[in-house]
């Protein structure tokens, strides 16, 4: 993502990815609101254009980020995430409180089904947890 993709114009800020997995659709759009719109302003990518997440003249892709994560993790001796768990958490927290059609906007699904494995596998995992929790004190 660089700078000068987002369009800066409108609220909420529009960016629309040049490459995307769903590029048989009519196109992704990510939208961001106040809260990302406060972290992405300090970055001087957006003021001259280059790339707006890069580390060391390297850009930071998403194997770079989850490997990151995990490195990170493993030097604090916490279990591993991934970035992909706060997607499944924030939908989660989006299907919860705008129902299941703002959460396929806001994901750019294209199909109910595939909101609803978000969603699914999120509420299946905190319901192992709290089981495993309560067996094991």
């Amino acid at each position: 993502m660089r700078g000068e993709d987002i369009d800066r114009s409108t609220t909420p800020w529009v960016y629309r990815p040049t490459r995307h997995k769903t590029e048989r659709s009519s196109g992704r759009v990510i939208q961001f609101g106040p809260q990302a719109r406060a972290h992405l302003e300090p970055l001087s990518a957006l003021v001259d254009g280059g790339p707006c997440f890069e580390v060391r003249g390297q850009l930071v892709t998403q194997r770079i980020l989850r490997d990151a994560i995990r490195h990170a993790c493993d030097l604090a001796d916490v279990e591993a995430w991934t970035p992909y768990q706060l997607r499944h958490a924030a939908l989660e927290r989006i299907e919860e409180a705008y129902g299941r059609t703002g959460a396929m906007r806001v994901a750019g699904h294209q199909a109910a089904a595939t909101t609803d494995h978000y969603v699914r596998v999120q509420r299946a995992n905190e319901q192992e947890a709290a089981t495993i929790a309560e067996e094991i004190g």
